[in-house]
Protein backbone atom coordinates (compact mmCIF):
# COMPACT_ATOMS: atom_id res chain seq x y z
CA UNK A 1 0.00 0.00 0.00
CA UNK A 2 1.62 3.06 -0.87
CA UNK A 3 2.12 5.64 2.37
CA UNK A 4 -0.42 8.25 1.16
CA UNK A 5 -3.09 5.41 1.36
CA UNK A 6 -2.00 3.83 4.62
CA UNK A 7 -2.45 7.36 6.13
CA UNK A 8 -5.90 7.86 4.48
CA UNK A 9 -6.82 4.32 6.08
CA UNK A 10 -5.50 5.58 9.80
CA UNK A 11 -8.30 8.40 9.01
CA UNK A 12 -10.99 6.15 8.01
CA UNK A 13 -10.59 3.69 11.09
CA UNK A 14 -10.43 7.07 13.29
CA UNK A 15 -13.67 8.87 11.96
CA UNK A 16 -15.30 5.32 12.10
CA UNK A 17 -14.57 5.26 16.06
CA UNK A 18 -15.74 9.25 15.47
CA UNK A 19 -12.52 11.20 15.94
CA UNK A 20 -11.54 13.56 18.00
CA UNK A 21 -13.97 16.42 18.42
CA UNK A 22 -12.09 19.66 18.67
CA UNK A 23 -13.53 22.71 20.18
CA UNK A 24 -14.65 24.80 17.28
CA UNK A 25 -16.97 21.59 16.33
CA UNK A 26 -14.49 20.00 13.87
CA UNK A 27 -13.36 16.61 13.73
CA UNK A 28 -9.63 15.79 13.81
CA UNK A 29 -8.77 12.02 12.65
CA UNK A 30 -5.14 12.84 11.94
CA UNK A 31 -3.87 15.83 13.28
CA UNK A 32 -0.30 15.31 11.75
CA UNK A 33 2.99 16.07 12.67
CA UNK A 34 6.41 15.21 11.47
CA UNK A 35 9.08 12.88 13.16
CA UNK A 36 12.26 11.46 11.18
CA UNK A 37 12.83 8.04 10.77
CA UNK A 38 15.86 5.28 10.50
CA UNK A 39 16.81 6.61 7.28
CA UNK A 40 16.53 10.18 7.85
CA UNK A 41 13.36 10.61 6.11
CA UNK A 42 10.27 12.87 7.71
CA UNK A 43 7.27 11.07 7.89
CA UNK A 44 3.74 12.49 8.26
CA UNK A 45 2.66 10.75 11.34
CA UNK A 46 -1.05 10.80 13.07
CA UNK A 47 -1.15 11.90 16.94
CA UNK A 48 -4.64 10.88 16.33
CA UNK A 49 -4.95 7.08 17.91
CA UNK A 50 -8.27 5.31 19.44
CA UNK A 51 -10.15 8.53 19.41
CA UNK A 52 -7.61 10.93 21.45
CA UNK A 53 -5.41 13.41 20.47
CA UNK A 54 -1.28 11.64 21.94
CA UNK A 55 1.66 13.37 23.22
CA UNK A 56 4.12 13.61 20.43
CA UNK A 57 6.44 10.49 21.70
CA UNK A 58 3.65 8.53 22.30
CA UNK A 59 1.79 9.35 19.29
CA UNK A 60 5.74 8.44 17.62
CA UNK A 61 5.80 4.89 19.48
CA UNK A 62 2.77 3.97 18.05
CA UNK A 63 3.67 5.00 14.45
CA UNK A 64 6.35 3.02 14.50
CA UNK A 65 4.69 -0.25 16.09
CA UNK A 66 3.22 0.11 12.62
CA UNK A 67 6.20 0.67 10.61
CA UNK A 68 7.16 4.52 9.74
CA UNK A 69 8.35 3.50 6.28
CA UNK A 70 4.43 3.13 6.11
CA UNK A 71 3.53 6.95 6.03
CA UNK A 72 4.14 9.78 3.30
CA UNK A 73 7.54 11.64 3.93
CA UNK A 74 10.65 12.90 2.14
CA UNK A 75 14.00 14.30 3.39
CA UNK A 76 12.58 17.48 4.51
CA UNK A 77 9.90 18.18 7.17
CA UNK A 78 8.65 21.24 5.41
CA UNK A 79 8.40 19.67 2.42
CA UNK A 80 6.34 16.23 4.38
CA UNK A 81 4.33 18.62 5.82
CA UNK A 82 4.00 21.20 2.19
CA UNK A 83 3.49 17.83 0.88
CA UNK A 84 0.34 16.62 3.07
CA UNK A 85 -1.27 19.73 3.10
CA UNK A 86 -1.24 20.26 -0.73
CA UNK A 87 -2.17 16.48 -1.88
CA UNK A 88 -4.88 17.12 -4.38
CA UNK A 89 -6.35 14.01 -3.79
CA UNK A 90 -5.95 12.93 -0.36
CA UNK A 91 -6.66 16.15 1.89
CA UNK A 92 -9.62 17.06 0.49
CA UNK A 93 -10.97 13.69 0.42
CA UNK A 94 -10.35 13.37 3.89
CA UNK A 95 -12.27 16.73 4.89
CA UNK A 96 -15.02 15.54 2.58
CA UNK A 97 -15.14 12.62 4.78
CA UNK A 98 -15.62 14.59 7.94
CA UNK A 99 -18.13 16.69 6.38
CA UNK A 100 -20.24 13.79 5.51
CA UNK A 101 -19.56 12.13 8.94
CA UNK A 102 -20.56 15.49 10.37
CA UNK A 103 -23.65 16.03 8.16
CA UNK A 104 -24.96 12.37 9.13
CA UNK A 105 -24.70 13.03 12.70
CA UNK A 106 -26.76 16.36 12.23
CA UNK A 107 -30.03 14.55 10.80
Amino acid sequence: MNPANYLYQHHARELARGGVRNSDGSVSTVYGMTAPDESGRHRMLPTVWDGQILPPDAAYDRARMNGLWRYPGSFSPTRTLHNYMNDLDQHPRMEEDVRNYLAGMAR
